[in-house]
């Protein structure tokens, strides 16, 4: 959690800056996704509402820093809303369209925040610092490493 905090502030990712918007979206979600399950099968699973906001606010303030332009704007070209079968949420969405082929879409949330007692974890929280080919342009290209 710290290492999205500073001086007990949401702050951006420098280190991230140099990926794409949507390869940020998704190391972000993927991290969020780990922790969010790993954490379900407690009875306050509820709190960590302020886990995702923290997260959410770094990936805003990642994005701010890497294009300079301001919060409003990322969250206004960003900001959508996806319909899951736990409800809908407002999510942070990333779209990279592709020639002759489904676009790709990334996202930030949409996760429901609730005790689940059967609980099972499907993903473990990664940490990916990359500085070899960027996660779309493998997508594209349909390689594999």
């Amino acid at each position: 959690m710290n290492e999205y905090m500073s001086k007990g502030k949401a702050t951006h990712r420098k280190e991230r800056t140099i990926n794409s918007d949507y390869d940020i979206v998704s190391q972000y979600q993927s991290e969020f996704r780990g922790f969010a399950q790993y954490y379900l099968l407690a009875y306050n699973a509820h709190k960590l509402h302020k886990v995702k906001r923290i997260m959410g606010l770094s990936l805003v303030f990642t994005l701010t820093n890497k294009h300079k332009t301001t919060s409003r704007k990322i969250l206004k070209k960003y900001k959508a809303t996806i319909d899951t079968k736990d409800g809908s949420y407002k999510v942070l969405q990333v779209i990279e369209q592709r020639e002759n082929r489904k676009p790709l879409i990334a996202y930030f949330g949409g996760i429901k925040l609730a005790y689940k007692r059967n609980a099972t974890i499907t993903e473990t929280p990664t940490k990916v610092f990359t500085l070899r080919s960027q996660l779309i342009d493998r997508l594209k290209n349909n390689e594999c490493e």
